[in-house]
């Protein structure tokens, strides 16, 4: 995966956990369907943060292996 495209991924991810907090924060009354968005937004945006951070903290720790001594 290439930077921006593990950045971006790292983005949404954040943002989807962003929609997770203010859908428990903000009372929406008896609207079950948001709350059931929120929880796949938060396991979505899990997957997502993880795999973005995974492939940021992966290219820097091989850019750290080549450069030279």
């Amino acid at each position: 995966m290439e930077r921006r495209w593990a950045a971006l991924t790292l983005v949404v991810g954040a943002a989807a956990w962003a929609f997770t907090v203010a859908t428990f924060l903000v009372d929406f009354g008896d609207h079950d369907l948001a709350e059931g968005f929120a929880l796949l937004a938060f396991v979505f945006g899990l997957f997502l943060a993880w795999e973005g951070g995974f492939s940021l903290w992966r290219h820097h720790a091989l850019a750290s292996r080549q450069k030279p001594r």
